[in-house]
């Protein structure tokens, strides 16, 4: 019971504290109230008019700044992924070079070895000029397909190529002491003249 007493205590004292608070806002619109009716009677203030200067940004050009920065960061991405794929590219180039180069190693030309034939010339094959074959004018029948070539090295590279000729019926040809190598195939036998 005396719990019951004291919480109707706290809400009276509650209701209370309201109203006091109630009955000052009440007198304070009855202040302003009578203060702004006597104001009106009274000759209005003079007004103050003072300009301040305010700087405000450029709304336009901040606009333009922006979508500028957008466009060069779409720009960067762009690039970032052209060189993604200038990379990704540049790694099959490579892989293609050495397929290619192992490709050549493969087919390259292996020197045939030296066929001397019965009477002492020289047959089809790759000669070594001063340990195979001396320097010095040669002559063969020839056959349908006669191929041959001065040799200025035997890497089988094209720039070792000195002078060649394919062609049917007989064939002379002179090989210089700078020759590195001769080389024939399909043209009976070589004699030295």
């Amino acid at each position: 019971m005396k719990s019951i007493l004291k919480k109707v205590g706290i809400i009276v004292g509650g209701l209370f504290a309201v109203m006091i608070i109630f009955g000052a806002i009440l007198q304070g619109t009855e202040d302003t109230q009578e203060a702004t009716a006597s104001d009106a009677k009274a000759e209005p203030a003079p007004t103050v008019t003072e300009t301040i200067e305010v700087e405000v940004p450029d709304e336009a050009r901040a606009k333009e700044l922006d979508e500028r920065e957008a466009a060069l960061d779409e720009r960067q991405g762009e690039l970032d992924q052209r060189e993604t794929d200038l990379d990704a590219v540049a790694a099959e180039i490579d892989e293609r070079e050495a397929a290619v180069a192992e490709a050549e190693a493969e087919a390259a030309p292996v020197a045939q070895p030296e066929q001397e034939t019965n009477d002492g010339g020289i047959g089809d094959g790759t000669h070594i000029v001063g340990e195979d074959i001396e320097p010095g004018e040669y002559r063969a029948d020839g056959g349908e397909f006669c191929y041959w070539e001065r040799l200025s090295g035997t890497s089988g590279e094209f720039d070792d190529l000195i002078t060649n000729d394919l062609g049917p019926g007989s064939h002379v040809v002179t090989i210089a002491e700078s020759d590195a190598a001769f080389s024939s195939q399909d043209c009976g036998e070589w004699t030295k003249l």
